[in-house]
């Protein structure tokens, strides 16, 4: 979005998507401009976090998306495993989800998967 600062326009970019929905949000844009509209970023998320100038906060969002579709693969990919192996893939989700392969991916989707 565009603002009207006192010695120009300024502009941002906002990447919403890390955490839950307007919880945390990543933008890209002047460090100056962005402690100025901090304040009213604040009224409507938890944390705002500034990456670098503009397209920052998209190229954050971007990463996150690679990191997720990859994990979300892998998990998919050991529940078709669990399922061909014979095992309950429910208890293999209920068990693995707190362990050392532990993910977003399996935490969230995991039961749902298993039923696609």
């Amino acid at each position: 979005f565009f603002f009207q600062a006192e010695d120009g326009i300024r502009d941002f970019c906002l990447s919403r998507g890390l955490g839950d929905v307007y919880k945390r949000q990543t933008w890209g844009g002047d460090e100056e401009a962005f402690q100025q509209i901090r304040p009213i970023l604040q009224a409507y998320s938890i944390e705002q976090i500034l990456f670098g100038g503009p397209g920052s906060g998209q190229s954050t969002k971007a990463t996150m998306q690679i990191l997720l579709a990859s994990s979300l693969y892998g998990t998919c990919e050991g529940l078709i495993y669990a399922g061909r192996a014979g095992l309950n893939q429910q208890k293999v989700v209920e068990i693995i989800k707190d362990g050392a392969a532990k993910c977003y991916a399996l935490s969230f989707y995991g039961l749902s998967l298993i039923h696609i």
